[in-house]
């Protein structure tokens, strides 16, 4: 199921939940239908723990009146709605760009990014720590690191940051310029890290490269966005963006 546009991703997820209470005979009191899916839609709920978050955020005469548990909500809406909630919940308005993460970017041309790049083209560890700091620097909450194997030293970072006045979660794959003996990255270089990333659901994942992309993978990138119903979700920044976001750190 493709993501939607937030209006119709919002009105397509009511009707669901009206459908859902409609077949379970269950009373929609207090606009409880709205208040849920603006909760799950706000929360970014997929998981049944985060749907349970979602109901017990709201007071409500809904439970006992219908004779039903949270639980029991819970589940009904997870079994019903469980695949395509993503595509409401991770809606098209989710997109964002590598200047509102990094706005400081823009403080630096292309052209001078192109003179630093083999700056930044050495060490992976290098990169990785030099993000680090950068991240720190905007009171990104970072989580800590688990022992990485020599080969994938510039692996998972994960963290939390303000963007858009909401707190937001990214995952973030760096790829040094040695990390693949190919002239250029492609799918098949990133594809197992991005699996990997994903398994702590973040709202994004950032794919940090000090190496050139094939044409191919930045469509690669959007197929797979397509296909877990959340556009946006993998976001390549390329070389000269990277080199950019150094400079403009001070590196």
């Amino acid at each position: 199921m493709p993501t939607l546009p937030e209006p119709e991703a919002r009105a397509q997820l009511l009707s669901r939940i009206l459908d859902i209470f409609h077949s379970n005979d269950w009373n929609d009191l207090d606009d409880f239908s709205i208040r849920l899916t603006t909760e799950l839609m706000a929360r970014q709920a997929t998981t049944i723990g985060s749907i349970e978050q979602s109901l017990n955020a709201i007071s409500t005469t809904f439970y006992r009146n219908n004779h039903v548990s949270t639980n029991e909500v819970a589940t009904a809406l997870f079994d019903t709605l469980g695949d395509n909630l993503p595509a409401y919940v991770y809606t098209t308005s989710d997109r964002i760009t590598v200047s509102e993460i990094f706005p400081e970017i823009d403080e630096t041309s292309d052209i001078e990014a192109e003179k630093r790049l083999r700056d930044f083209q050495g060490s992976e560890r290098l990169l990785q720590d030099n993000l680090r700091k950068i991240l720190r620097r905007k009171k990104a909450t970072l989580a800590k690191r688990s022992g990485d194997s020599v080969k994938e030293v510039g692996d998972i970072e994960e963290f939390l940051i303000n963007i858009k006045d909401k707190k937001t979660s990214f995952t973030v794959v760096v790829k040094g310029y040695k990390s693949t003996g190919k002239s250029k990255l492609t799918w098949e270089d990133i594809a197992h890290q991005v699996t990997k990333a994903r398994r702590a659901n973040p709202d994004h994942i950032l794919i940090v490269s000090a190496k050139e992309p094939v044409d191919e993978l930045i469509t690669s990138i959007e197929e797979y966005n397509i296909d877990i119903g959340r556009l946006g979700c993998v976001i390549f920044i390329p070389p000269l963006d990277m080199a950019r976001i150094m400079i403009s750190n001070g590196f």
